[in-house]
């Protein structure tokens, strides 16, 4: 993953980690970071000759705890990339959404919103209207659509 990390970045452009399902380990600060602390760690540029961090986007799901979240949020304004929030049809609600941006403390445009809908046999009405009232939480943080 570094080294598609590496490679995009040359590109100007960055990818988004989802390590919620990575086993978690515990910082110095007593906070569980998962894989995300170790993959910064890894691009922190050690690699390069006066090379700096290679940043990327990190994923907060609806099913982290909220201190996991916290700490996202922390990484993604260290790292200088903002966050994402991944929602899913069966595991996320307009109210979750909500929930994970005031979790997150970063300026709404700093959040992407990945909307998982996985497969698809056809567009319901039902769906269509979860998608918008997804997008709908997000409009009504300040900044967010804009």
């Amino acid at each position: 993953m570094e080294k598609v990390a590496r490679w995009l970045y040359g590109l100007g452009r960055l990818i988004l980690v989802d390590a919620a399902d990575q086993p978690g380990a515990l910082s110095f600060g007593g906070e569980e970071h998962g894989g995300l602390g170790a993959l910064a760690d890894r691009l922190s540029g050690s690699d390069e000759l006066f090379g700096g961090q290679i940043p990327f986007v990190p994923i907060a799901r609806g099913d982290m705890p909220a201190g996991r979240i916290k700490w996202i949020g922390r990484l993604g304004k260290e790292l200088g990339a903002g966050g994402a929030i991944r929602v899913g049809r069966d595991w996320a609600t307009s109210e979750d959404v909500d929930r994970i941006v005031g979790h997150l403390e970063l300026d709404v445009t700093q959040i992407d919103l990945i909307v998982d809908l996985q497969y698809l046999d056809f567009c319901s009405p039902q769906l269509v209207e979860w998608t918008l009232a997804t997008f709908a939480a997000l409009r009504r943080s300040d900044g967010f659509g804009r």
